[in-house]
């Protein structure tokens, strides 16, 4: 599904932004989606989310936090032109 998002870029708003669930350890494939987006001229943001359901049930916020490089791990992207 990211990758037909990806090939069809030109079909949507340049103001588009696209949150994810990406984890290299279970598919390989995300390193490259990551790549694809950069060049395609998206930021990418970590959303800082790191599976502890405490934290989430304490409704802690977390930052969403620019990156030069996917996570090595499972993470939530966000990938926009905008810079937050």
């Amino acid at each position: 599904m990211i990758e037909r998002l990806l090939d069809t870029l030109d079909l949507y708003s340049a103001e588009l932004a696209v949150a994810v669930e990406s984890n290299p350890l279970e598919n390989p494939q995300w390193t490259d989606l990551f790549d694809r987006f950069r060049a395609a001229g998206f930021r990418a943001y970590d959303l800082g989310n790191d599976y502890d359901w405490v934290r989430l049930m304490n409704s802690v916020e977390a930052t969403p936090r620019p990156i030069d490089a996917l996570p090595p791990t499972q993470a939530d992207l966000l990938f926009t032109r905008a810079e937050l």
